[in-house]
């Protein structure tokens, strides 16, 4: 049994992140006793286990230290803790006229944190006061004119860089928080063994430890050990260590969706009213139902009761685009097949099953060997969708959200997105991630009656609500500027046993 270390309670703000390894696991459980949407406060504080044994920890610690180098490198690096990172900037434009270059960061926006981009696309008339961190190190302060600017930018966040230049550090636990913030996605079991030495050490538990209790809970596929990390700290004060958009991911992979609303309405610069209303609307959705829907388990759980009927070889394109119609057909005889997009970007599969059921459970898995000639590299993308048929003449394949009530992403820089709609992002910007080039990658949609749940690698990213009156489900999966093996594509009809 591995030794644990307990993560004590306290009144401070946290987030966390997550991201892709692993396989695809089914919870087991007994029903709720209470509606899903209520967020109860664990039993007992949740704990750091001590996973590695000394050995492995020493050899998977060292090997991560040789990338980082020093701490006095990193102490000496002017890398902001976060913001918008400047990628591009178009010739002539707005952006260029001020100075901003490639790799300059925005950290802040009218004095808020810009750990999204919803805030920059404010389209106030008085324009906008941004906080730059050029690529040199030196900060700026600009008045940013409203609308677009001509830059493309990429979200980015170093925790670490807002470790070290904190108050709580001390020798005797400074290399392993370091370890434990910046290897926490590519390796969570090294991550959670350093910060149980940390703690171990003397350092105090704090939103902080907090923050990565939950990422690496994420990471782990334990959603609901991340909500007990997370559990008080859901009225945060945001600072530069916490992460608000990935709290909102908590709260959405446990069906928390007050919790979430209350956070979205309260951080108008980085949540936008769009998210805010689909909030609403599941909160809605939810209450109107009886108690005895309501007090249910999971779709994953419940699955595990159901008949499974394979309807792969049944399935039927939905449209009459030409290029999904040729791989449904070459879906029904193999669930082995390649998606090479060609020079028009995306390379699709929309169908539905011959005959029209509720319930439903599809799992693909697959390898992304490369970006295509076609790529664009900042949205590349594989993309598996739940969506309702009845408004299929909503549907575009480029950006099919309208009629989408369960949609995953995995895009080619490795940010996740699992989504009502098309809202939620799940994975916080951080730029040590797993790569997901030449890796097998798990996604998972689940449905039964009125509620769905999205897996990738085994990870629950998001359990909401849908609607019940989704009675004709049409699927949707692509390629965008990616080429990609599919190893296997399983679709199954779930039916209630008698």
């Amino acid at each position: 049994m591995s030794k644990t270390v307990q993560h004590t309670k306290f009144p401070l703000a946290c987030v966390i992140l997550l991201f892709l390894n692993g396989t695809i696991s089914i919870l087991r459980a007994e029903s709720p006793a209470v509606d899903p949407i209520v967020w109860k406060g664990p039993a007992t504080s949740p704990e750091f286990r001590f996973i590695l044994d000394d050995d492995e920890y020493q050899k998977r610690f060292d090997a991560a230290w040789k990338e980082i180098g020093s701490l006095g490198i990193l102490e000496a690096s002017n890398t902001p803790f976060g913001g918008q990172k400047i990628l591009n900037v178009s010739p002539g434009s707005p952006a260029e006229s001020l100075g901003i270059r490639p790799g300059d960061v925005f950290t802040h926006f009218d004095g808020n944190i810009m750990w999204t981009e919803v805030a920059f696309e404010s389209d106030a008339d008085e324009g906008r006061e941004i906080r730059i961190v050029t690529s040199q190190g030196i900060e700026r302060t600009l008045q940013v004119p409203s609308g677009i600017i001509g830059i493309v930018r990429t979200s980015i966040w170093h925790p670490e860089m807002e470790y070290l230049r904190s108050k709580h550090r001390s020798p005797q636990w400074d290399q392993d928080v370091v370890i434990g913030l910046m290897m926490a996605s590519r390796d969570p079991e090294l991550a959670e063994t350093c910060w149980a030495r940390a703690l171990a050490a003397g350092y105090i538990p704090d939103h902080r430890s907090a923050i990565f209790g939950t990422f690496i809970a994420l990471y782990s596929g334990r959603p609901e050990v991340a909500a007990d990390f997370a559990y008080p700290l859901r009225e945060i004060e945001v600072d530069e260590a916490v992460h608000p958009m990935i709290l909102c991911q908590v709260a959405l992979a446990n069906y928390k969706l007050h919790d979430a609303l209350r956070l979205t309405e309260r951080m108008t610069t980085v949540f936008s009213t769009e998210q805010v209303e689909e909030l609403e609307n599941l909160i809605a959705m939810h209450e109107k139902r009886s108690l005895e829907k309501r007090c249910v388990p999971p779709p994953s759980q419940r699955a595990e009761l159901m008949y499974r009927d394979d309807i792969r070889d049944q399935v039927v394109a939905s449209d009459e685009d030409k290029r999904s119609n040729f791989n449904v057909e070459r879906l029904r005889k193999s669930p082995q097949f390649n998606l090479d997009p060609p020079t028009n970007y995306y390379d699709p599969l929309r169908f539905r099953p011959k005959l029209s059921g509720e319930n439903y459970d599809c799992q693909i898995l697959c390898r992304i060997k490369e970006p295509t000639q076609t790529s664009t590299r900042f949205t590349d993308r594989v993309s598996l969708s739940f969506f309702d048929l009845n408004f299929w003449e909503n549907f575009d394949l480029y950006d099919h959200s309208s009629s989408c009530f369960l949609n995953a992403k995995v895009y080619f820089n490795g940010e996740l997105v699992a989504s009502v709609g098309d809202p939620y992002r799940s994975s916080p910007p951080i730029e040590r991630k797993p790569s997901v080039l030449n890796r097998e990658l798990r996604i998972r949609l689940v449905k039964v009656d009125g509620q769905g749940e999205i897996y990738i690698d085994g990870r629950r990213l998001l359990y909401v609500p849908v609607s019940d009156d989704i009675d004709n489900i049409g699927i949707y999966f692509a390629s965008f500027g990616l080429n990609v093996d599919v190893l296997d594509f399983r679709i199954e009809e779930l039916i209630e046993r008698l």
